[in-house]
């Protein structure tokens, strides 16, 4: 059975992002890898970097950068966003629902699998 994705989405190309799209990379789990993130040279720098990393490694990955409306076709997303700092009372949950909430043309059309 094969259970490789073959489209992954990693929404915010932060430290925690950037180090998931490099495990994704590093275990061949896909066949192409999009990095989402507000800051378009973080997540640009990031692809070219994992693009270099992708040379040596055993199989093929296309490593891109897009917005997330123009992912509709993905098979995973992995949101790894954070808004920075949590105010009193808030837990990291309330934080995705809110980021999630603020969003919904980012979901549009996908019915794949959310992180």
């Amino acid at each position: 059975m094969n259970t490789k994705a073959r489209k992954v989405m990693i929404i915010g190309a932060g430290n925690v992002g950037a180090s998931a799209a490099y495990a994704l990379l590093n275990q061949n789990i896909c066949e192409e890898l999009i990095l989402v993130d507000l800051n378009r040279d973080r997540s640009e720098g990031h692809a070219l970097d994992l693009a270099d990393a992708a040379a040596y490694m055993p199989g093929m990955m296309t490593i891109s950068t897009r917005e997330a409306h123009e992912c509709a076709d993905v098979d995973i997303a992995v949101i790894t966003v954070s808004g920075g700092a949590l105010k009193p009372g808030q837990t990291r949950l309330d934080e995705l629902k809110q980021h999630c909430a603020d969003r919904p043309k980012d979901r549009a059309g996908n019915d794949g699998w959310r992180l």
